[in-house]
């Protein structure tokens, strides 16, 4: 397959968005694990830690989604420093991913 060099640049924006999303996600559950105290809260109800590995997994990145791609969320939010901590990450990260996807696809198009 002959791709053109936007082309390339689009699928390689593609490949590392979806790659950053899903270490942000793994991340997530990651630093969500440590959270075992039934009187800490957690980003999300305490039946999460009850959910299998695959449906945290979803459910952190469809946070990760919406946080990468500012439409916001209102459903899930940061509730103890470490899940502050990776916010931060996330939203920086986040940031600086939609101004550079936004910038590839200007220049493609």
């Amino acid at each position: 397959m002959n791709f053109t060099g936007s082309m390339e640049r689009l699928l390689m924006f593609l490949f590392m968005a979806v790659m950053i999303c899903h270490v942000q996600a793994c991340l997530w559950v990651f630093f969500c694990s440590f959270n075992t105290d039934e009187k800490d809260e957690t980003f999300l109800s305490k039946d999460y830690l009850k959910l299998t590995k695959g449906e945290q997994y979803l459910t952190s990145m469809y946070f990760i989604i919406t946080t990468f791609s500012t439409v916001g969320y209102g459903d899930i939010s940061a509730s103890n420093p470490i899940e502050q901590v990776c916010c931060i990450v996330a939203m920086i990260l986040g940031v600086a991913a939609f101004a550079y996807g936004t910038s590839t696809f200007t220049s493609l198009l």
